[in-house]
């Protein structure tokens, strides 16, 4: 099962173009199950609906938060759709089960004094300063994600025109205005 699981890692990275950290969080949760049915003798090719609610029940005993439980059957889901496309297995099993509810949390929001607090931070007096403050406040403007401009460049900047090019989740492309 591990080649297997390493060729649809593979598969993913290259052709799904997957962002590299849902490649690493996919890989590992697939080798923890690959791991499960190696110590529980089970043959993962084989594996039913049944099988699989096992392992989910396992993660769920040691606790495994539900959004986890989620994420494990996601990857378990892609692998095994995947695997019946190549047909390595017949038919895909997984996508009979239904994911845990999730609640709809809202995310939190900073209040006017602490996003002036966290803006103030740096040390506007140094480089390195100085670069903290203009991704902080490029962050707050334009409501990029760290990943996005982790990934900026010069070239990412359309000094005329004063817009900024990020590349988002699944490689897409938007462009935020740059405010002053």
């Amino acid at each position: 099962m591990y080649d297997t699981v390493d060729s649809f890692i593979a598969y993913i990275a290259r052709v799904e173009g997957l962002s590299p950290n849902t490649v690493t969080a996919y890989g590992s949760r697939l080798e923890r199950f690959a791991a499960w049915c190696e110590r529980e003798d089970i043959d993962a090719f084989a594996a039913d609906v049944r099988t699989i609610r096992r392992y989910l029940a396992e993660l769920s005993r040691e606790q495994v938060a539900p959004r986890t439980l989620a994420a494990h059957l996601s990857a378990i889901r892609s692998l095994y759709r995947w695997m019946a496309a190549e047909g390595i297995v017949e038919g895909d099993v997984a996508s009979a089960i239904a994911s845990p509810k999730l609640p709809r949390d809202l995310p939190g929001v900073l209040t006017t004094h602490q996003v002036e607090a966290l803006l103030k931070t740096p040390d506007t007096s140094t480089p390195a300063g100085l670069r903290d403050a203009a991704m902080l406040e490029l962050l707050y403007a334009s409501g990029a994600r760290i990943s996005e401009l982790a990934a900026l460049n010069v070239e990412s900047i359309a000094w005329s025109e004063r817009t900024l090019r990020l590349w988002g989740k699944g490689s897409k492309e938007r462009i935020v205005p740059l405010y002053r």
